[in-house]
């Protein structure tokens, strides 16, 4: 197994992995039927594989406040609409779009809302700065693309 050892390959499969687990949560969470319960497998040994060679990981992680947020099936306040995030609705999932907010920086975390903001060693310089992801600005139609 080498994409261990390429770091640019190993945070794409990581990438993926998330992304793949994220899809598929919405649409199985919809069926009565486990449609996807092999491949739920594969991605959690997958899962494991990377906590094996890597450690559970810190990420980082937004904080923010956030004042309004629509839902992106109706357009109305989310909190004031009858639709909930991450179910489905003529085969759209419903999510949350951010009108406004206050961001107040970032902190790091062990459990993140967001697995694919994981800060690897490699991406540290000797004087201890580092790269990383803080949002996941993913879309569907992106992830089917790829």
């Amino acid at each position: 197994m080498a994409w261990p050892n390429n770091h640019k390959k190993t945070e794409a499969i990581w990438q993926l992995l998330w992304d793949a687990k994220e899809r598929l949560d919405i649409f199985d969470s919809h069926s009565e039927v486990r449609y996807f319960d092999d491949l739920f497998s594969t991605l959690k040994r997958l899962e494991r594989c990377f906590y094996d060679c890597f450690g559970k990981g810190v990420y980082l992680s937004p904080v923010m406040i956030v004042k309004r947020a629509n839902c992106n099936i109706c357009g109305i306040n989310i909190k004031a609409c009858e639709h909930i995030p991450g179910h489905l609705y003529n085969g759209i999932p419903c999510k949350e779009l951010i009108v406004d907010m206050i961001f107040e920086g970032v902190d790091i975390v062990q459990s993140p809302f967001d697995m694919r903001c994981r800060i690897w060693s490699w991406n540290f310089t000797d004087d201890m700065n580092f790269t990383g992801r803080i949002l996941n600005l993913n879309r569907l139609d992106s992830f089917i693309d790829e």
